[in-house]
């Protein structure tokens, strides 16, 4: 009875390390995988900020231009609240 227990946990301590292998393999594996999918993603930053630079160089006066307006749009906006919230009319 004692060898047939020895030899149970004998086979348990064996699935044991097969599992922790397979883990450690998945691991090394997923963490690789993790390594790329960074190393792509910084690759898609470095682009993206290669383009907004250029389209930002190229587009200079359009973007300041779009920028005036909307700080113009926003003070009609808050303007127009002070305005009917204060009761005032516009002159």
């Amino acid at each position: 009875m004692e060898e047939k227990i020895k030899k149970w946990i004998e086979e348990i301590n064996k699935e044991i390390d097969k599992l922790l292998e397979s883990q450690n393999t998945s691991r090394d594996s997923v963490k690789e995988e993790i390594k790329q999918r960074i190393e792509e993603l910084k690759r898609n930053r470095d682009q993206l900020e290669t383009y907004f630079e250029k389209f930002r160089s190229e587009n200079k006066e359009s973007l300041e231009n779009i920028e005036k307006s909307l700080k113009d749009i926003g003070k009609e906006i808050k303007e127009l609240f002070s305005q009917t919230f204060s009761g005032k009319k516009s002159s």
